[in-house]
């Protein structure tokens, strides 16, 4: 399956580097070693791209949901600032290009508001946007959103004890 795919981009890569440097090689031994030093390199973000996508996609750290889209994007929302968790069927549509959809399959099955603006990192941190909602696809819909729900009103009872404590 995904460690098949992996494999499969590792090889390619290695493949890609070898033939790089034969072909150039002939010209320049200085310049093939380079080229397909660069193109070797990529073993290393494949493998990391690889990690993150299945062991480090979806986690909660401290008081904040941590979503690693592989490792080229980045998200991490207070619990706080969800406003709505809703699990459903969503259908991939070319008119939602606007909305952040991460995860594989045909349709997104959980739903996050936010009651204000989260950061969303692409590309390795180089194009931050602002996102209002988020639509996922995730293999226990359900049970996260429980979870979330859990954890949304845990925090909103800590910050009430917190302003009676202060009042």
């Amino acid at each position: 399956s995904e460690s098949w795919a992996w494999l499969l981009m590792l090889t390619a890569t290695i493949a890609s580097a070898t033939v790089v440097y034969l072909l150039l090689a002939q010209w320049s031994e200085l310049v093939a070693i380079i080229i397909s030093s660069i193109i070797a390199y990529g073993v290393i973000f494949i493998t990391a791209n690889y990690r993150v996508s299945r062991h480090y996609s979806l986690y909660i750290q401290q008081d904040k949901l941590v979503i690693n889209n592989s490792m080229w994007g980045f998200l991490a929302i207070n619990i706080s600032d969800i406003a709505e968790v809703e699990a459903g069927e969503w259908p991939k549509q070319t008119q939602d290009s606007e909305l952040l959809r991460i995860g594989r399959g045909p349709s997104a099955n959980l739903k996050l508001k936010f009651s204000q603006s989260q950061t969303y990192f692409g590309a390795l941190g180089q194009l931050p946007e602002q996102i209002e909602e988020l639509k996922l696809v995730v293999s226990d819909p359900q049970g996260l959103a429980a979870e979330l729900e859990l954890l949304r009103s845990e925090d909103a009872e800590v910050s009430t004890i917190e302003v009676a404590k202060a009042g």
